[in-house]
């Protein structure tokens, strides 16, 4: 999801910056702009919707590991480095 997600906000990005978006270049004046722009902008704020709860599960996720294996090894008697 995380890469998905990077892959989109990629495109709507790239898409934006190409030469000829603007009001008086090619898409601006041609007939699907704005359906060509609001699909852009969609792409985008969905991209960011799953991006932050994706992104937030991994390090929570990676959190949860570090503190398990810390805990493991504390109870084998090993300490905990610090």
């Amino acid at each position: 999801m995380c890469t998905g997600a990077l892959l989109a906000l990629a495109v709507s990005v790239l898409h934006r910056q190409g030469q000829g978006v603007g009001v008086h270049g090619a898409i601006g004046s041609s007939d699907g702009a704005l359906l060509f722009v609001w699909t852009l902008v969609a792409i985008g704020t969905t991209a960011l919707f799953t991006l932050v709860p994706s992104a937030h599960a991994r390090w929570s996720h990676r959190a949860r590991r570090g503190g398990a294996l810390a805990l493991a090894a504390h109870r084998a008697g090993e300490g905990v480095p610090g």
